[in-house]
């Protein structure tokens, strides 16, 4: 049982840092490289053309997904309940088997449960991230996560909908286990 709790952390530490590097290289901005000047020479011509656009870095239907992930986990464990609800499209339904099976329809049954959890957890959520798939299909997307806190361990599933250039969540299943 040590040992595997060890390969929980070591796992959970090597999603995070992949999840990082998702961020960071979704921040990262290209700069052009600079033009020096040419000085034409009496044999030849030198034409400098100066690019008119700039170019972006537009993130992959994966990446956008590993981030909404990441940042749905993030927001969970800082008990932001605003920011969370805007991931989820207003009809989203969630599904939470813990003994029994509670379901919730729409943002305000959803904020109304998180904001419970909320409320009866004392301090900040500890959980990790320990695995994750990704499945894309068009505009739509399932992901399943397993997470683990000190106490829990809990499968979740979602399915995503892409609504223009936003992947939102339009459903998650989540199944709480004690260990």
């Amino acid at each position: 049982m040590f040992m595997s709790k060890k390969w929980m952390v070591l796992g959970a530490i090597i999603i995070m840092l992949i999840a990082v590097s998702v961020i960071y290289s979704g921040t990262k901005t290209e700069i052009p490289p600079e033009i020096s000047p040419t000085t034409p020479t009496s044999t030849t011509s030198t034409t400098t053309s100066v690019p008119t656009s700039t170019t972006t870095n537009t993130m992959s239907d994966s990446e956008m997904i590993d981030q909404l992930i990441f940042e749905y986990h993030e927001l969970v464990k800082s008990e932001s309940l605003d920011p969370l609800i805007e991931l989820f499209v207003d009809d989203a339904k969630l599904t939470v088997t813990h003994l029994n099976t509670y379901g919730f329809s729409g943002k305000i049954q959803i904020r109304n449960y998180y904001g419970s959890r909320f409320e009866e957890v004392e301090g900040p959520t500890e959980l990790e991230l320990v695995d994750t798939s990704i499945s894309i299909d068009g505009d739509q997307a399932t992901v399943k996560c397993k997470v683990a806190t000190d106490e829990r361990f809990a499968t979740e599933n979602f399915e995503l909908v892409k609504a223009g250039d936003v992947w939102k969540i339009s459903s998650i299943n989540m199944v709480l286990m004690q260990y």
